[in-house]
């Protein structure tokens, strides 16, 4: 288990990117998910683009694909390297991008699978974050490439909305026993005259709510300073372990603060600090 990571700032706002046959590329360096990257075709050759940082001086902690319409049986390779294209630094080799699966923790013996209505592009409950964080290991390097392998996608093509490139900060000693996990449905919801229930399906976002009791004066500052930059419209990466994928990709999420909590001096050198975050969908 390694301690939780948020993610921030996205380094992709100041890079180049380009490589693969793409509409609209430069969307994934956008905030609004809603703008998407689509490539011609599913090929391998197509699918893939470079990542230029144009400078080494960044700590990249973790990688990061949001609102996508990856399908259950997609790969993806992440390298890193000194030059465009370049794996010397680091070199994921196709991987899943699935790192949890879903059906197992939800079907009935004998009872067909539910994986393809969980990750289905037009399901609400879709569009889990695909996470890489080189075996938990910063790189300060300047390219990235994200290599995509889902030829056998139906929809004809690939289709990216955001992409973060994250540096960050982990805290000495994880959250408190007590924090807290959920989901945000956005659904709306009401009864007629007569008592029918009515509702417009919606989007569910995750919510996490957490408490650091250990918090050093040093660390506190960084909190405080992430606070302070971040405010309640910046854009951050809640990782909950960046040594368990699966378990990052279920409860972990692109997102935003819900609340500026306070710095609460509990002793000498230890300090209590309040992280409230919500998904950004």
């Amino acid at each position: 288990m390694a301690n939780m990571l948020f993610g921030w700032p996205n380094r992709v706002d100041g890079a180049t990117i380009s490589g693969g046959s793409w509409t609209g590329l430069d969307n994934i360096k956008d905030r609004d998910s809603y703008r998407l990257a689509r490539s011609t075709a599913t090929t391998t050759a197509a699918t893939k683009f470079s990542i230029d940082l144009t400078t080494t001086d960044y700590s990249i902690k973790a990688v990061s694909l949001h609102h996508h319409n990856l399908k259950s049986n997609a790969l993806w390779r992440v390298t890193v390297g000194t030059t465009n294209g370049g794996s010397e630094l680091y070199d994921s080799g196709f991987v899943s991008v699935w790192s949890v699966m879903f059906d197992l923790d939800i079907n009935q013996f004998e009872e067909g699978a539910y994986w393809p209505e969980l990750i289905d592009n037009n399901n609400a409950s879709s569009h889990f974050s695909i996470i890489n964080t080189f075996g938990n290991t910063p790189l300060s390097a300047r390219y990235i490439t994200i290599e995509i392998n889902d030829v056998g996608n139906t929809d004809g093509f690939v289709e990216i909305g955001r992409i973060g490139v994250w540096s960050g900060f982990s805290p000495a000693v994880n959250a408190a026993w007590g924090a807290q996990y959920s989901w945000d449905d956005l659904s709306d919801v009401s009864f007629s005259n007569s008592g029918e229930f009515n509702y417009r399906k919606r989007r569910s976002k995750r919510t996490a709510n957490l408490s650091f009791k250990w918090a050093t004066d040093s660390e506190a500052a960084t909190f405080y300073e992430f606070m302070r930059r971040v405010g309640l419209t910046g854009e951050t990466m809640f990782i909950p372990d960046p040594a368990d994928l699966a378990h990052s990709q279920r409860y972990g999420f692109r997102a935003k603060l819900r609340k500026l909590g306070a710095l609460e001096k509990t002793s000498l050198d230890v300090n209590t600090v309040e992280i409230q975050a919500e998904e950004l969908l």
